[in-house]
């Protein structure tokens, strides 16, 4: 077999997968020569000419397997290649048949090769910015203005497929105010009896519930309709944009753009990201330390493939910005500045970090269960 697959007078089928070009580039990588016509799609031809290459006696061995799992990534990280053969081979030494392998193919390789990706944009409000609970009164002392040109370059320079914008949105009557705290006195755990009357701005309190919450008392912001709760006014927002409002119960806040603290109702972020197979979400706004770090872990947390865009955010505490960053790269996520987002959107570099991450995902899909 000479290694080249002509797909002239192919016949399109509903399998196969949107990335024309990146099929002389897999072909390079494992020293084949794939090519196609215009028709921007990967074929089940494909799938069968690697098979060929890495099978012997028409199994793929856990050897043969890793070979072509290394192939396939930007970078050289042996244990992170070592960890996702192990999730997706599962036969022992009989190795993997052809469906077996195709299998993969449709719902490893082609994820990997054909990410599917939202930008979130976080809580990006005037009240954030200049109004009543601006960064730059916080301990860090950051502008959260600058994030807006860094955003607005990335929205005119990356092919996103999905753009979501998020609003803190609160009722005037919202728990999480401070001027609101008499109002809710009744169901406090922490502090009890009069005490509440101590509680200053940004103190700390626990509300009964199913769960009990702690809830800092932070003062009014973004109230709806309110014009601190608008975006800024020099942020672009794309015309096929989303739009996801959070912090809308009175009863309860919602720093993720996922659910509200208690996990107990979803903003809708999950299902709109879901409906349209998005694989890769890429994170940025304010505040880093607070709604983007508890966006970007619920992103983490439902196993999508997630980008903090750092130069994107801007936080509260030195320390907490720290941790937050550490504490999703232990999760898997990437942490990237806006110049290095443009290839992963495009899936021209596919770090091993996230194809980890997609081999959990088949494994947890297809293998366990």
């Amino acid at each position: 077999m000479d290694g080249r697959v002509d797909f002239s007078g192919v016949d399109v089928s509903a399998s196969e997968v949107p990335r024309a070009k990146l099929v002389a580039r897999l072909g390079r990588l494992m020293g084949l020569n794939l090519t196609m016509p215009d028709m921007g799609t990967y074929t089940r031809y494909d799938f069968k000419n690697v098979f060929e290459k890495f099978s012997r006696n028409q199994r793929v061995t856990y050897d043969g397997l890793k070979a072509f799992i290394s192939s396939l990534f930007t970078d050289h990280d042996s244990n992170s290649v070592e960890e996702i053969s192990e999730c997706l081979h599962t036969k022992g030494a009989d190795g993997l048949k052809e469906d077996d392998f195709k299998l993969i193919w449709d719902n490893f390789v082609a994820k990997i090769l054909n990410p599917v990706s939202a930008f979130v944009i976080v809580d990006v409000q005037n009240d954030f910015i200049s109004g009543s609970l601006a960064l730059s009164g916080c301990p860090a002392k950051e502008d959260g203005a600058e994030v807006v040109p860094v955003i607005n370059k990335v929205l005119d320079s990356v092919p996103f497929n999905y753009v979501f914008y998020t609003y803190d949105w609160h009722p005037h009557n919202h728990i999480s105010f401070h001027s609101n705290l008499s109002l809710y006195k009744d169901k406090l755990i922490v502090p009890s009896g009069e005490d509440w009357k101590s509680v200053g701005l940004f103190g700390n309190v626990k509300f009964d519930g199913k769960p009990p919450l702690e809830q800092t008392m932070w003062p009014d912001h973004c109230v709806q309709g309110s014009e601190g709760a608008k975006l800024h006014k020099d942020l672009k927002v794309k015309e096929s944009a989303i739009f996801v409002y959070k912090g809308s119960n009175p009863a309860i806040d919602s720093y993720s753009a996922f659910w509200d603290n208690g996990e107990i109702c979803s903003t809708g972020l999950l299902d709109e990201l879901t409906k349209r197979d998005v694989t890769d979400v890429y994170v940025c706004g304010l505040a880093t330390d607070i709604c983007v770090n508890f966006t970007a872990t619920h992103a983490c947390k439902h196993h999508f493939r997630t980008i903090l865009v750092e130069d994107a955010c801007r936080g509260v505490d030195n320390t907490a910005i720290q941790e937050t960053k550490s504490k999703l790269s232990e999760m898997g996520a990437l942490i990237r500045s806006s110049d290095n987002i443009e290839q992963l959107v495009s899936g021209q570099e596919i770090p091993s970090k996230l194809g980890l991450v997609a081999a959990q995902n088949f494994r947890r899909k297809f293998l366990i269960k």
